[in-house]
């Protein structure tokens, strides 16, 4: 069960890195579309 849980763990971990990048991304493109716009 540990062995599951961790390599479960280190899934979402990776999948964490993936979301935080995207979000970082779209964040990004809001400001500069905010910025154009105004």
């Amino acid at each position: 069960l540990v062995l599951s849980s961790s390599k479960v763990v280190d899934r979402i971990r990776s999948k964490a890195v993936l979301i935080d990048r995207l979000s970082g991304v779209v964040l990004m493109l809001l400001a500069l579309r905010v910025v154009v716009t105004v």
